[in-house]
């Protein structure tokens, strides 16, 4: 909203700068000096008054764009919250590299969570272990424990006929997965951790209550 003259008038005289200065009433019209630090005097009060307002106004702020997490979750559908309660798991298809791709994950149970820190005392007591190394390990065994398939090709199961992982299976799928480019299974990782988080909104408050 642009400010009305009087009120421009006085903040001048709050600030002082209108000491010593004659000025009416009607200040629509009054023209300044320079010299003093006022106004040009080409240009009268109201219009200052306007030109003022609209500095002072907040610019509209750009909306922002989505984040290529934000995308891919509006792309996919959503998970289900009562398979996942019933079966304990749940899974997804995740399309990766612009669609050349597309990844199953599964959601990991206790048991497996289990399964993980066995599978990793081993590593992480060896003395000669450096934290690259447990690092890696651990970022192939939650991936050995995490995808089912890779474009529509299922990997090896790491559980046997009694759908609990085994060593033996783990290491053969592990085994696979070490045969793939480094950046790659950096990238696999990155949506697998995005998957998680997916998983985790599945139990909030205002999910639960859609259900």
């Amino acid at each position: 909203m642009p400010l009305d003259p009087k009120s421009y008038r006085e903040r001048l005289e709050r600030s002082g700068a209108l000491q010593d200065q004659k000025v009416p009433a009607d200040t629509s019209d009054v023209e300044f000096d320079v010299s003093r630090g006022l106004p040009p005097s080409s240009v009268g009060l109201k219009q200052i008054a306007e030109k003022l307002a609209e500095g002072l106004e907040e610019p509209e702020k750009p909306a922002e764009e989505d984040t290529p997490e934000e995308k891919l979750s509006r792309s996919l559908k959503p998970l289900s919250l009562e398979e996942y309660l019933v079966s304990g798991r749940v899974h997804q298809d995740v399309p990766i590299l612009h669609g050349k791709q597309t990844i199953t994950f599964e959601s990991i149970t206790g048991e497996d969570v289990d399964f993980l820190n066995d599978f990793m005392t081993p590593v992480e007591d060896n003395p000669k272990s450096t934290t690259a190394a447990v690092t890696t390990r651990f970022i192939l065994a939650k991936l050995a424990l995490s995808i089912r398939s890779i474009n529509g090709v299922d990997y090896p199961p790491i559980r046997d006929e009694n759908g609990r992982p085994t060593k033996d299976r783990m290491e053969a799928k592990i085994k696979k997965l070490q045969g793939k480019g480094l950046d790659y299974l950096n990238l696999l990782y990155k949506h697998l951790v995005w998957f998680e988080g997916r998983i985790g909104g599945l139990l909030n408050e205002d999910a639960v209550k859609k259900v």
